[in-house]
């Protein structure tokens, strides 16, 4: 008797009925879609699995013929929009947020699904495409403290005017965790609030806890040049852990004048190797020839394969760019 094959057993396991043989079917045919050898036998599976009476089977397949297919798979997906199990549903605009701008009518109408859940992961597609369609929705998920957090770092990338007082509420709250205070400054800042912007420069100079971390990822992001003389001091002691973080975000504020800085710590083997690829990155973000000169240099007086594939990295994000010396990326 021949044995069943992977594929065949892992569609065995996603319709049995069974929670873990279920999860370990669905991860196995998302690996296969992901680009193993079952990958072409797979996709010929899938179309008629999207009509599966098992919900879960269909939900892998939406999900997995988005991920092998992408925008090829569109008509198909399109023609299930109608989908009556919520689960599945979720799944389609999973898959749907993959594809990426070709899909964004069919987010669209996903972002109005009677389901939060399928509306909050329709919304994380139309951000990724600056689509102020999901405002709504990621407002909406600032109630729900399970995906707050994520909810508020997508505002802060939409930047909706109408995110702004429902953040400023936010942050009236008594128990909200460092990070989502944090967040919620963030979202406050890029639509221009002052004080969120003094509030987060004053959080990286208070040197401790580790949510202080994100208060430096985020006046990088921003380009808050304030935060400069906090941002200086804790390079200046070995011990800061957001060391790093602060040279990366030294590079995103964009002065070439502090460019010789950045070099000493990524050429400096004293350093941490984590703090030298931090350095690394620092003068991608940077960019312009001199960091890329720099880069090149570091690439080959290093042993360590770690930090030898950080500057690759970085050197081809540059070339990838066309980094021309004016400082900064978005």
């Amino acid at each position: 008797m021949t044995a069943p094959s992977p594929l065949d057993s892992a569609l065995d396991d996603l319709a049995s009925g069974k929670r873990r043989r279920q999860a370990a079917g669905h991860e196995a045919i998302m690996q296969m879609a992901e680009g193993s050898a079952w990958k072409d036998e797979l996709v010929a599976r899938l179309p008629e699995l999207t009509s599966h009476p098992n919900p879960q089977v269909r939900g892998t397949a939406y999900l997995a013929l988005a991920t092998a297919q992408g925008e090829e798979a569109l008509p198909i997906l399109q023609a299930h929009l109608d989908e009556r199990e919520g689960d599945a549903r979720l799944d389609l605009a999973q898959g749907l947020a993959g594809i990426g701008a070709p899909a964004l009518g069919l987010l669209r109408r996903l972002v109005t699904d009677p389901i939060f859940e399928v509306r909050f992961a329709a919304a994380g597609g139309l951000v990724a495409l600056g689509d102020p369609a999901a405002a709504e929705v990621l407002i909406e998920a600032l109630g729900h403290s399970d995906v707050r957090y994520l909810a508020l770092s997508a505002l802060q990338r939409l930047a909706d005017p109408r995110a702004l007082e429902p953040a400023r509420r936010l942050l009236q709250k008594r128990f909200l965790s460092g990070y989502e205070r944090i967040a919620a400054a963030g979202v406050l800042a890029r639509l221009g609030d002052a004080d969120a912007r003094r509030w987060l420069v004053e959080r990286v100079a208070r040197r401790k806890g580790a949510d202080r971390g994100l208060a430096v990822e985020i006046v990088g992001e921003l380009g808050v040049g304030e935060a400069l003389p906090a941002l200086l001091e804790a390079l200046g002691d070995r011990k800061d852990p957001f060391r790093g973080a602060c040279l990366r975000v030294l590079g995103m504020l964009g002065d070439q004048a502090h460019r010789e800085l950045i070099e000493k710590a990524l050429f400096d083997t004293t350093e941490e190797v984590e703090v030298r690829m931090d350095a690394a990155e620092g003068l991608m973000n940077l960019g312009g020839p001199e960091a890329r000169a720099a880069l090149e240099r570091a690439l080959g007086g290093t042993d360590d394969e770690e930090l030898r594939e950080v500057v690759s990295e970085a050197i081809a994000q540059l070339d990838l760019t066309k980094g021309d010396g004016q400082g900064g990326v978005e």
